[in-house]
């Protein structure tokens, strides 16, 4: 996943991969590694553990309050995709609500095109195709909480 986090007014590039518990972080150019520690609202990153809490205004991160804002990044390449892949997962970026579904498995959908509505830290978030294609298959329905490693639609 890559977005622009802005965090305490200050925005910057952020790129995600999650694999199981163990995640890589990229910001600004600077690659972060770590744990995701679950039932903790923990993270080990370089051996220490920073806590966190998602709140009505953001995050709290070891005890600071800050305010936190997404904005998916849809000029990025999807480096997720190995070359000849056409199959995409598309999962949401923190842990939310689906608010509403706004296509249908056989729909076509164009790079950028609002798929659904999540509301995360009671915000409201479209999460848009980032990359043209055929909703393949529907995994939510409004009402579902769902998390980083759900898969919330498929785009062939």
């Amino acid at each position: 996943m890559r977005a622009f986090l802005t965090l305490g007014g200050r925005r910057h590039r952020v790129s995600v991969s999650l694999e199981g518990r163990h995640f890589t972080a990229t910001v600004d150019g600077e690659r972060f590694e770590g744990t995701l520690e679950p039932g903790r609202n923990a993270v080990q990153i370089g051996g220490r553990e920073r806590s966190f809490q998602f709140t009505a205004d953001g995050v709290t991160l070891d005890g600071k309050n800050r305010r936190v804002e997404w904005e998916p990044d849809l000029e990025a390449s999807d480096e997720s995709l190995p070359t000849g892949e056409t199959r995409h997962e598309v999962r949401p970026m923190m842990p939310g609500r689906v608010v509403a579904v706004l296509v249908a498995p056989g729909d076509a959908v164009q790079k950028g095109q609002p798929l659904l509505v999540l509301e995360a830290m009671k915000m409201q978030n479209e999460v848009s195709a980032r990359r043209a294609g055929t909703i393949t298959a529907v995994c939510v329905k409004p009402g579902d909480s769902v998390t980083p490693n759900d898969v919330l639609l498929e785009i062939a």
